[in-house]
């Protein structure tokens, strides 16, 4: 026998279905292959260590720390990675740890943390080992770069555009997410800079000097980020003609 839904139990099934969809997309991000690091382990492995590595009352320690990662997995699953980011940094890690230091090991406060509740070094060296990739992974500067998104390129001029001045180009390129992979610059076609950057953050190229000659003249800039998304900028400056002499005088007699 077919069963009829009303109006109402088909808006309910409607409020069900979005809240179990928009459940699984909050979700979605800690319990997919998009990080490499797994709480829960992290949570097993705190629980079995040692508690002659812990400071007193270390089973409360050892809760209170997982208590914590399940906030932390609340916040990344919520895609909230600001927030979750800083209480790993400033909250979990130096417990752990003893160290006030980010995933690249740039301090933070005075860098050390005197109360850490992990007293055993070895195990303080495995936690910051773990804390350094999961913090590195849910760097917001790294989660919300898609991979597609190109350098910014700057290009300034320099000068009044005349044959007596003709000026500079300064260049800036920046891309903070993904780091720069290569750069070409050329002035009417002729490459001046060609460089492969490894990725770094930015990069400057100042004083490149605009041709002394009267007309049209074109700096083009190339640069290739570290997921190979690639943008150009182009820049001219029409040069004209500097100042007249001053005409001698005319001497008579």
């Amino acid at each position: 026998m077919k069963t009829r839904l009303n109006k109402k139990s088909y808006l309910l099934l409607a409020i069900l279905t979005i809240f179990i969809f928009g459940s699984f997309m909050a979700f979605g991000k800690a319990t997919t292959d998009d990080f490499t690091f797994n709480l829960d382990e992290f949570k097993e492995t705190i629980q079995g260590s040692l508690d002659d590595c812990w400071k007193k009352l270390a089973q409360n320690r050892k809760n209170t720390i997982c208590n914590k990662l399940t906030k932390l997995q609340q916040l990344i699953g919520e895609e909230n990675f600001d927030e979750a980011y800083d209480k790993l940094l400033h909250d979990i890690k130096p417990k752990l740890t003893g160290l006030k230091t980010d995933e690249q090991e740039q301090t933070w406060g005075n860098g050390a943390f005197k109360q850490a509740w992990v007293t055993c070094e070895s195990l303080r060296e495995e936690y910051r080992i773990e804390c350094n990739l999961i913090l590195a992974e849910i760097n917001p500067q790294s989660v919300y770069d898609d991979d597609k998104t190109p350098p910014i390129i700057t290009i300034d001029y320099d000068g009044e555009a005349s044959v007596d001045n003709p000026g500079v180009w300064n260049v800036l390129i920046e891309d903070g997410q993904s780091g720069i992979d290569s750069v070409i610059i050329s002035v009417h076609g002729i490459i001046i800079f060609q460089e492969q950057l490894g990725g770094i953050s930015s990069k400057s190229y100042n004083n490149i000097a605009v041709p002394a000659t009267e007309g049209l003249h074109r700096i083009k800039v190339v640069a290739i980020d570290s997921h190979q998304n690639e943008i150009e900028a182009i820049e001219s400056v029409d040069v004209g003609p500097g100042e007249e002499p001053p005409t001698p005088p005319i001497i008579i007699g």
